[in-house]
């Protein structure tokens, strides 16, 4: 690692040394006066193209500026736009260099660079141009599908993280709910409501909550509105302020729907219960016309025999 108090202080003795002040240094560099004040406090460092213009302005070696043997051969033979093995080189000398590079140079040194693991992603991730590392993480997915997504989620576009996300849950019978929250921030809506559904079918409402903020207000209604058929909406309660109806108006809903079920039962109740009626009554008039019709006749033979 560099020592950024240590070169910063050598920054600012081999200016005083030239009769410089910070001002007349920035103007040199073509930056601010502010940012020769932030190296020589040893709070940033120069990138790389800086260094080389130091190394000029100071008349000194890039290697005594640094004051560092392997990191500074690397940095000079950068500069000299040598060609560079990067495996050849611990990780741990990259990590001192990689801030001080600009996201081309990083491509380029990295281009050929096959059989990216965890390791050399998530090392490179911060420091390399969008298109790039998308391109890389893709690849090193298909090559060895053990890649962490969510260590390297703050870096990859919404577009490729989705993509691969998805993917994943494919593949993945179980889908950690752990997995899904730690992505979610990071994926587009259409992912995040693919795999919070998921979630849900497999395991239920009791944590929806932790993604429903990630997901889109319909496909919390539809959670909704399936866990809360029978009007019981206990289980959903948390759920409801990430609804686009509220409250009120999925109880609204939900009470319509049960009021028509019910009304609908109650009128088909009624009519059944209007043709037993009838049927009863028509049977009593047949009864009585029978009764009546036995009653004459039984008077009609009384008169016959009396007569």
């Amino acid at each position: 690692m560099f020592d950024m108090r240590g070169i910063g202080k050598k920054i600012a003795a081999l200016r005083k040394a030239k009769d410089m002040t910070q001002v007349e240094l920035a103007d040199l560099l073509g930056i601010s006066y502010q940012a020769v004040s932030n190296w020589e406090r040893g709070d940033t460092m120069p990138d790389i193209a800086k260094l080389g213009d130091l190394s000029k302005i100071f008349e000194i070696s890039i290697d005594d500026l640094l004051g560092n043997g392997k990191e500074a051969g690397i940095v000079e033979d950068i500069l000299k736009e040598e060609k560079i093995d990067a495996k050849k080189h611990d990780k741990k000398i990259w990590e001192s260099i990689l801030p001080l590079l600009r996201p081309k140079m990083v491509d380029d040194i990295f281009e050929n660079l096959d059989d990216l693991d965890d390791d050399w992603l998530l090392m490179l991730a911060p420091f390399l141009q969008q298109d790039k590392l998308d391109e890389w993480v893709q690849k090193a997915y298909q090559d060895n599908d053990k890649i962490s997504l969510v260590a390297l989620a703050p870096f990859v576009s919404k577009h490729v993280l989705s993509k691969l996300a998805n993917q994943e849950a494919s593949k993945d019978e179980d889908i950690k709910f752990e997995w899904v929250i730690a992505l979610a921030p990071f994926l587009d809506r259409e992912a995040v409501n693919e795999l919070g559904y998921a979630v849900y079918q497999k395991r239920g409402p009791g944590k929806m909550v932790a993604l429903a903020p990630f997901m889109s207000s319909e496909t919390i209604e539809k959670i909704i509105e399936n866990e809360s058929k029978d009007g019981d909406f206990s289980k959903v309660m948390m759920l409801l302020p990430f609804s686009r109806q509220g409250f009120s108006n999925v109880f609204k809903n939900q009470f319509k729907a049960h009021f028509k079920q019910d009304m609908t039962a109650f009128k088909n109740q009624f009519k059944d219960m209007k043709k037993n009626m009838k049927q009863s009554f028509k049977h009593d008039d047949e009864e009585d016309t029978e009764a009546e019709t036995d009653t004459a006749s039984t008077e009609d033979k009384e008169s016959d025999t009396k007569a």
